[in-house]
């Protein structure tokens, strides 16, 4: 009799659809098959699970909790990966572990970049306007009173 309360406990689970149009069967086929209570208590467990999982549509929570794990796990190993570890490890103190102040390269020229920024710049502003004198392929100049492209 216990038994036979746990099993009506089972099928209470089920979600209310499927528990008012099978839950009467289920009852009757369990008090039918009496020796085989064991494997309709497992089966009765397994259809809780499906029921609610696939039925209900908890399995997209489910796959979207799933989904987000993953991704959540791999963002936290590639930022582990770049983090410098050893930097740390290798700290005397609090201190060692904050940024110094690094000079700049002296082999870096600030105005001879700036100069040839200015150049390129200058380059390809010809270049859009349709003037291709700069580059050495370009060897023929334009029909008098046309432009650059040939167009009067």
């Amino acid at each position: 009799m216990i038994v036979r309360q746990a099993y009506r406990a089972l099928i209470a689970l089920h979600p209310p659809g499927f528990k008012q149009q099978h839950g009467d069967e289920m009852l009757c086929v369990f008090d039918e098959c009496a020796p085989q209570e064991a494997r309709l208590i497992a089966d009765a467990l397994r259809s809780v699970g499906r029921q609610w999982l696939f039925h209900s549509g908890w399995w997209k929570v489910l796959a979207g909790a799933a989904v987000s794990g993953v991704l959540v796990l791999a963002c936290g190993y590639s930022i582990s990966q770049s983090f410098n570890w050893s930097r740390i490890w290798r700290a005397q103190s609090r201190a060692d572990l904050l940024p110094l102040y690094r000079p700049p390269d002296p082999s870096f020229n600030e105005f001879e970049f700036e100069g040839e920024a200015r150049q390129a710049v200058r380059m390809l502003a010809e270049y859009r306007r349709g003037g291709r004198a700069t580059r050495s392929t370009d060897s023929a100049s334009p029909a008098p009173g046309t432009d650059n492209r040939g167009r009067p």
